[in-house]
């Protein structure tokens, strides 16, 4: 009789022993799953970031390849306008005589002729300082992007190191 109470004893020592581990063990294994789904969220929107941060840069790139070939173009039309200008200084000087050449001042002469190329000239230059403005700005862009990325994927490398 004594015998059979101690071994019923025993019996509910261990059946609590195990529904304590058995508790523990689901929390475990419930805490494993959160843990696992805040990775996968981490993970998830680490890869939206990248494909965002990819998506900007891409738009970055390409801005900055139009306002590169933009600026070439306007390069090439201020050097047009500076061959015209010398073109044009030069008939001019070609028509008049040297008698007349000291008679006359010729920068009051050219003056009402170049000015719409001097207006010209200077819108050109006026667009090409705003377009290598607009360059330095998507570069800053770009490269602040970079940064941002890279401290993304740094910040998913901890997470996954952190959460395995």
């Amino acid at each position: 009789d004594e015998l059979s109470e101690k071994l019923e004893s025993c019996d509910i020592e261990w059946r609590k022993k195990y529904d304590s581990l058995l508790f523990d063990f689901q929390e475990l294994k419930s805490s494993e799953r959160r843990a696992e789904s805040r990775c996968e969220v981490i993970e998830n929107e680490s890869f939206r970031l990248e494909n965002a941060k990819n998506a900007e840069m891409s738009t970055l790139q390409q801005k900055l390849t139009s306002a590169e070939s933009k600026i070439t173009l306007l390069e090439a039309e201020l050097a047009e306008l500076r061959s015209k200008e010398n073109i044009s200084v030069d008939r001019l000087s070609g028509f008049l005589g040297e008698e007349d050449k000291e008679n006359v001042d010729l920068s009051g002469l050219l003056d009402p002729l170049l000015s719409p190329l001097k207006m010209s000239r200077s819108t050109l230059l006026r667009r090409i300082s705003a377009a290598q403005e607009m360059l330095k700005l998507l570069k800053s862009n770009c490269d602040s992007l970079s940064v941002d990325l890279s401290n993304c994927k740094q910040e998913l490398s901890v997470s996954k190191t952190k959460f395995h």
